[in-house]
């Protein structure tokens, strides 16, 4: 008898993860990996970067110096996987860490669509005034 849990059909992720402390010199390569697996494998139960399927590249993201990982990620405990997308950066006029993070999970479908439509989501994301600043 084999047991397999109910997957769904399909879906689309965008999250925002943020910490206070972090330094601009702290955003290396090998740290971006590390706090998007740490945080996936906290929040969405075991998921993970496909290290060998895994670009990473600076670029500009809300005005800020960020690293842009794009590769799969998969999640051994429920078989699944898929692309994701994810920016790294800081914002010293905070003193904050911030993760934007975009995937899909859609079986027997073609992905790239619905992740482009999860990046244009992604890229509104801006800054607002805090009161009294």
């Amino acid at each position: 008898v084999a047991f397999c849990p109910q997957r769904p059909k399909m879906s689309q992720w965008l999250f925002v993860y943020w910490e206070d402390g972090a330094e601009p010199g702290d955003i290396t390569e090998d740290y971006c990996i590390r706090k998007r697996d740490e945080v996936t494998r906290r929040f969405f139960e075991g998921d993970r970067i496909v290290r060998s399927e895994l670009n990473l590249a600076e670029c500009e993201f809300s005005g800020k110096l960020a690293v842009r990982m794009e590769g799969v990620w998969e999640n051994p405990n429920t078989w699944q996987g898929g692309p994701f997308r994810c920016y790294t950066f800081v914002d010293p006029d905070r003193d904050r860490l911030y993760v934007v993070d975009t995937g899909v999970f859609a079986p027997n479908k073609e992905k790239l669509i619905y992740l482009e439509q999860m990046a244009e989501i992604a890229s509104s994301f801006e800054f607002v005034q805090q009161a009294g600043s």
